[in-house]
């Protein structure tokens, strides 16, 4: 009787194995000849898989013996071979084991909330290799080395992780062992919706980031002229005068963005009325009406030139300016002016110097000596030769002939050397002859430097001049004869 009962105790035994769970896993009951021993990270593995491991709810078989838990925002049945996402719009923690454990995400749009609310993130950002919750739950193993990649991701090549759909072939390795980037696997990948390989076939970038000023592609081909010249510029960009490079409107109109070639400005036709919208992709729209301040719709600004006072766009006063969405107007520089409803800094410049001054770099100085200036001149005219003038002057008219030396006489052509037999004093209008009989040189200062000529042969001089000899004896001659005949 004792040898019967000792038989069906061990029979019993053999076919009942209880397995003791840690407080993450469910108990649950299989067929087997030896233990089941436990790995760690909630996984475990029988010795024997003589018969089919059914896993509970809350996990999902991997391979043929090993369960693993679910990972956030998805569920599994028991026995379930997969995890299933929650619905659209709904979350739940690991391990959740009904489609009744996901609940409303109370995070916005395509976002997912972090365990116990503690923040939320992109659903792309899941599995990205970089955490975006406090305590990492986003880049737990069990979670991304699941079967189930968020929305907008693709799983790496080498099956490590999920990324984001645009950050594979971008020229940056975002998966662990590089695979994302590799020659071989970039060759043959698709570019994603907005994207498109640079020249060499192995890099995807954006396609606004054709032609738009700067090298993206190490090759350089997304800015090469024969290419740029014939490209159609994505969204709300327009091409500049030169052909090669495109702009967004809005950083035009605000006054941030150049071509290179200068030939777009906000003086623009598209950049003209009191206002423009914005939506939050960065396109722009002239209009008047808007649901100012909303996020992800239409917020209204005022163009550049203008400020924002309520719900009004006003000109900016003379001797200021605005860039775009300005909510006031800044004083021009010291001593500098601009018109009203100047648009940028570089509409100010100095006023237009008065007559008798011209235009420097740093203001209007005044014309020196010998020279003149009409209103808002950037130089000074020098006077006509030979004539002067005082600093200031502020025309032609100005200019004179400086007052003659002595020896000299002003014409209206200017100072000419007196004659021989003629003199005169500084500043004279006209030569003094000498007095009759004196001779002087040209060029002569004074009366005094008159003087009578050597007499000729025959002749002598005298106080008042030269006298001829005969004179002399025939007055003696006659002074003898009246003595005589008295």
């Amino acid at each position: 009787m004792v040898k019967l009962l000792i038989l069906a105790c061990t029979a019993l035994l053999l076919s009942i194995n209880l397995v003791i769970a840690d407080d993450t896993t469910t108990p649950f009951t299989k067929i087997t000849e030896k233990p089941v021993t436990w790995k760690s990270e909630k996984t475990w593995t029988d010795k024997i898989t003589a018969a089919p491991v059914r896993c509970p709810a809350g996990y999902y078989l991997e391979g043929t013996s090993t369960c693993k838990q679910c990972g956030r925002n998805t569920y599994s049945l028991e026995g379930s071979s997969s995890c299933t996402p929650c619905p659209d719009g709904k979350v739940s923690g690991a391990g959740a084991k009904s489609a009744d454990a996901c609940k409303e995400a109370t995070c916005p749009g395509k976002k997912a909330a972090c365990p116990e609310g503690k923040g939320c993130f992109d659903l792309w950002q899941q599995c990205d290799g970089k955490p975006n919750c406090p305590d990492g739950s986003d880049e737990a193993p069990e979670l991304c080395e699941g079967q189930f990649c968020p929305e907008g991701t693709k799983r790496c090549p080498d099956d490590s992780r999920c990324c984001g759909a645009k950050s594979f072939c971008d020229g940056r390795p975002n998966c662990d062992d590089g695979s994302d980037e590799d020659p071989l696997f970039c060759g043959e990948y698709q570019c994603p919706a907005g994207m498109a390989k640079c020249g060499g076939g192995l890099k995807c970038i954006d396609t606004w980031r054709f032609c738009d000023g700067r090298n993206d592609c190490k090759d350089g081909s997304d800015e090469d002229p024969e290419f740029c010249s014939g490209y159609v510029c994505q969204g709300k960009r327009m091409k500049c005068d030169d052909g090669l490079q495109c702009v967004l409107m809005q950083r035009i109109c605000e006054g941030r963005a150049t071509c290179k070639d200068n030939s777009l400005t906000p003086e623009e036709d598209f950049c003209q009325g009191d206002e423009f919208n914005v939506d939050n992709s960065g396109s722009t729209s002239s209009g008047s009406s808007s649901s100012s301040g909303s996020s992800g719709g239409w917020s209204k600004f005022c163009k550049a030139g203008k400020y924002k006072e309520g719900k009004k766009c006003l000109t900016c006063p003379e001797n200021t300016y605005s860039l775009a969405k300005a909510t006031s107007c800044t004083p021009c520089p010291d001593d500098k002016v601009s018109p009203a409803g100047s648009k940028s800094e570089n509409a100010c410049d100095y006023a237009p110097c008065s007559a008798g001054d011209y235009m420097t770099e740093s203001g209007c100085q005044q014309c020196g000596e010998n020279t003149y200036s009409g209103a808002g001149a950037s130089s000074c005219t020098s006077c006509p030769s030979g004539k002067v003038s005082s600093a200031g002057s502020t025309a032609q008219s100005d200019c004179y002939y400086a007052p003659c030396s002595a020896g000299n006489y002003m014409t209206s052509n200017g100072c000419r050397q007196c004659a021989a037999n003629t003199y005169s004093g500084a500043g004279a209008s006209s030569c003094t002859s000498c007095p009759s009989g004196k001779v002087s040189s040209a060029g002569s200062t004074a009366q005094s430097d008159c003087y009578y000529a050597p007499c000729s042969a025959g002749n002598y001089m005298t106080e008042s001049g030269c006298q001829q000899m005969w004179r002399e004896h025939l007055q003696w001659c006659w002074s003898i004869i009246v003595y005589k005949l008295s």
